[in-house]
């Protein structure tokens, strides 16, 4: 016998999931097609940068725990630098 969550609407736990999953799979797919854009920018808009503001200071703030080793070993054999960006 399977269990009714909801009893106003009778949806099950194996509806739930799949409705679930539906609406993940439709916002990360729409996500996937659009991108992160800004919706207020177009192709046409191009502005001018200097170098300046390319020069901005890249911080990048980590847990010192196992899952913080690649940032860690990048600064250590020093592929920041060759990319360009200083530490």
């Amino acid at each position: 016998m399977i269990h009714q969550i909801c009893n106003c609407c009778g949806i099950n736990r194996r509806d739930f999931l799949k409705l679930s999953s539906l609406f993940t799979a439709s916002a990360g797919l729409s996500l996937a097609m659009n991108g992160c854009t800004n919706p207020q920018s177009t192709s046409s808009n191009t502005t001018n940068t200097t170098g300046a503001e390319l020069n901005q200071p890249v911080k990048i703030g980590y847990l010192p725990i196992l899952d913080a080793s690649p940032l860690l070993i990048a600064h250590a054999r020093g592929e920041y630098e060759a990319q360009g960006l200083t530490t």
